[in-house]
């Protein structure tokens, strides 16, 4: 009887994860530039050079996320986008109501430790 649950359990997992189009979570964002960077948990690192469109979906991604983008400042150095992180937050979503909040450029303390933010997920 214990099996039929746990082959349950594990089917309807199974089914959970085809349905929502996404294999991980994200883990994190960099923004530098028009060039978004966003890692997931699993690994994978996906780009889009967002050439003035601040929203849209990751392309080419396996994890199928929409992102939205507001930047709030750029690098106060001309140029120095490419090196420095431009402020912004940035909100990833999987099209079915589950969200995730970013702030870029990562904050870090005195030592140079990144610091984990809490994470809004809707």
């Amino acid at each position: 009887m214990k099996y039929l649950i746990g082959l349950g359990l594990l089917l309807g997992l199974g089914a959970c994860a085809a349905t929502t189009g996404w294999k991980a979570n994200p883990q994190g964002v960099t923004l530098h530039g028009e060039q978004l960077a966003v890692t997931f948990f699993d690994g994978e690192v996906c780009r889009v050079n967002m050439g003035g469109a601040h929203s849209g979906q990751l392309p080419g991604c396996s994890n199928p996320l929409h992102y939205k983008v507001d930047v709030e400042s750029d690098p106060i150095l001309p140029g120095a986008s490419a090196v420095l992180e431009t402020k912004s937050t940035v909100v990833l979503s999987n099209g079915q109501g589950r969200t995730w909040t970013f702030h870029t450029p990562e904050l870090r303390d005195a030592a140079g430790n990144k610091i984990e933010p809490p994470v809004a997920l809707h």
